[in-house]
């Protein structure tokens, strides 16, 4: 026998296997994706906003409270975070005594914003007074307010500049963000049908979603905000980012950082310093235009920021028939996933150019999420293809090298 079986053989399964590697994408870009479903869907992905005081609440206060209740998380919509408010003339849990007790000079009542749970990232973001004009600066700021307007008008993606006060660096480092990412607008390309040679009807059908006449314009397109650090009106925003690592606020506190936003304010881990350049740009951009592999949003990096916003009512305001596209979907509500807790993530030495993401920060296709059976069909089935043709292709050639030492 021939080597040309066992050539065609091997290469069958290479194709083969190239096909198992994508069956589980589709070609709705991340950032399309992430818009459309990569919101709160319990409150383990919702920040903590905890609420202390000494008996009852006096009436400005408890409409404070009242505030921040209205406008919290539930299934049916609201912003990603939840309230907890505990008297602590009564008996609460020790996990909310352990944080009560870090701050025993604070002013009564107070309230601590700590982060999701599913990020694992155990820095407090804020803690203050609770009165009606915190309360406001935690639900909402002018950038905030841009972020949610951006993205919501089609925008791929909103790089934040968090600058130093160092005009020379921080116009340095918005000079090469915005350069880059002209360049990339033009260079990157949006995926296509042809890029999914397991096209599936699951496929198909966020795919129509996705496209939907309700929807903005599919696009690639990047802007920048900077964020000043003496910004009063954005100060949470900027803790946000800057506690989102330890190391962030303590080692690289004179260097300008720059995040990028998308979806519903999924957030990568930042570029710090001489970490901010083409490379690491290219990188973060190609993620997030790059076709959609993994449908569980803990799976993916990052972490989102608090934005009051409310996405589906926006996005999808239903059909004649009284239902929604989004929510007739299956397998696009994810389950929380938790996450590795993040160091260092995307910082970069300041002696080197490019940074050295953590486990955390990879952009790297993400373990797939079984949403879709039919999509899980098709990979068992190639998978299935792949060890028979790689078992024929094994037997071919131990039979070619038995009758090659027969006498």
């Amino acid at each position: 026998m021939g080597k040309r079986p066992i050539v065609l053989a091997g290469l069958a399964g290479l194709v083969i296997a190239a096909l198992v590697a994508s069956a589980l994408a589709c070609s709705v870009p991340v950032f399309r994706y992430a818009l459309l479903w990569w919101g709160a869907r319990a409150p383990e992905e919702c920040y903590q906003v905890m609420v202390f005081h000494h008996g009852p609440l006096n009436t400005p206060q408890q409409a404070a409270l009242e505030t921040l209740e209205k406008k919290a998380w539930s299934e049916a919509g609201g912003a990603n975070y939840v309230v907890s408010a505990f008297d602590m003339d009564a008996e609460i849990p020790e996990a909310a005594k352990a944080i009560a007790a870090s701050r025993a000079d604070a002013a009564d009542p107070w309230m601590v914003l700590r982060y999701p749970p599913t990020t694992r990232i155990e820095q407090e973001v804020w803690a203050g007074e609770l009165d009606a004009p915190k309360v406001e600066r935690l639900l909402n700021s002018p950038k905030r307010r841009e972020i949610a307007k951006r993205l919501l008008a089609g925008e791929t993606a909103v790089w934040l500049l968090l600058e130093t006060g160092a005009r020379d660096q921080d116009d340095a480092a918005a000079a090469v963000l915005t350069k880059r990412l002209a360049q990339l607008e033009h260079e990157l390309q949006l995926p296509s049908e042809a890029d999914d040679p397991i096209d599936t009807p699951h496929d198909r059908a966020l795919e129509a979603a996705a496209t939907s006449e309700n929807l903005p314009a599919l696009q690639i397109k990047f802007s920048v905000l900077r964020l000043s650090r003496d910004d009063p009106e954005n100060q949470l925003l900027w803790r946000m980012l800057r506690h989102s690592e330890a190391d962030l606020e303590q080692d690289y506190a004179d260097v300008p950082m720059a995040f990028p936003v998308f979806g519903r304010g999924r957030t990568l881990w930042g570029l710090v310093g001489k970490g901010i350049n083409d490379n690491a740009i290219s990188e973060y951009c190609g993620y997030m235009v790059g076709m959609c592999s993994c449908e569980i949003k803990a799976q993916n990096p990052g972490f989102d920021l608090l934005l009051n916003a409310n996405w589906d009512e926006a996005l999808d305001p239903g059909d004649e028939d009284g239902g929604t596209v989004l929510a007739r979907l299956p397998g696009v509500i994810e389950a929380p996933v938790a996450a590795p807790p993040p160091s260092s993530s995307g910082t970069s030495d300041q002696a080197g150019g490019t940074p050295t993401p953590s486990q955390n920060a990879t952009i790297a296709v993400a373990a797939p999420a079984p949403a879709s059976s039919n999509r899980l069909l098709w990979s068992i089935v190639a998978a299935i293809a792949v060890v028979i043709l790689s078992l024929v292709t094994m037997t071919v050639w131990v039979q070619r090298r038995y009758s090659q030492n027969q006498p």
